[in-house]
């Protein structure tokens, strides 16, 4: 058996990079930086095709060799008589649609949540139906460079119009 005495215990003076606290050295896998966004105001579509909402973020990655989860979620809608109404979800970096060719967990239309629902009126007229979508996409950084990601939104099928009420936008940069 051992025994260690010890007259006097002195702190340390001088520390290394590794050793401070909020360092540059993070494992792999590690959360660098967290930027979230929101917001309420509502738009309206009947297009096909991926439209801008308001919510939007701008992030700028500390590492190239980082990764970007974006978290992106919409209350959408759809109107119309008594019918089905099938909506997306999606994310843009700057002025291009995140799609399966440029991102994980996007699809060929730049949809990474969809969601249906009956817009069904027991009184006549038009019925509503709304849903809470979420999705998540997965992007390398590539560059230090600051970009701007905006949740987009569009009708994949309804009898009258698609809506987005409110959403939020997380981009998580996840040491690489």
């Amino acid at each position: 058996m051992s025994t260690l005495k010890v007259d006097t215990i002195s702190p340390k003076t001088s520390w290394t990079t590794d050793e401070i606290a909020g360092n540059t050295v993070s494992p792999t896998g590690s959360v660098l930086q967290v930027v979230v966004a929101g917001d309420a105001t509502g738009t309206t579509t009947t297009s096909t095709s991926h439209g801008d909402t308001s919510c939007t973020l701008t992030i700028t990655p500390t590492s190239a060799s980082s990764n970007l989860l974006i978290l992106v979620t919409g209350e959408l809608y759809g109107t119309g008589g008594n019918e089905s109404n099938w909506f997306a979800l999606g994310v843009k970096e700057a002025s291009t649609q995140l799609t399966s060719s440029n991102c994980t967990g996007c699809d060929g239309n730049g949809d990474i949540s969809e969601g249906c629902g009956n817009s069904y009126s027991p009184f006549g007229g038009n019925g509503y139906a709304r849903h809470t979508l979420h999705g998540q996409a997965l992007r390398a950084a590539s560059s230090t460079d600051s970009r701007t990601y905006t949740v987009t939104f569009r009708e994949v099928y309804s009898n009258g119009t698609t809506g987005y009420a409110r959403g939020t936008i997380t981009v998580m940069e996840i040491a690489g």
